[in-house]
């Protein structure tokens, strides 16, 4: 969709409570297995956000990281 409608501008985000200092304090008291799927979902997200950054990149166009 991105090749094909070509948006001058993207705005992108990832999935924040991943990677809060404090999300790994409370992690520390949660199951591991069920924060480690959590965290391989945003991982996978982050590694989709960034390659649509690229394209963005690779076609001169812009995109804005917000956090």
């Amino acid at each position: 969709m991105l090749d094909e409608q070509r948006p001058m501008f993207l705005v992108c985000s990832v999935m924040c409570t991943e990677w809060c200092t404090w999300n790994a304090y409370n992690d520390s008291m949660k199951d591991p297995v069920e924060v480690e799927k959590r965290k391989d979902r945003a991982r996978r997200h982050l590694e989709f956000v960034l390659e649509m950054c690229r394209t963005q990149s690779k076609g001169g166009r812009y995109f804005v990281h917000e956090h």
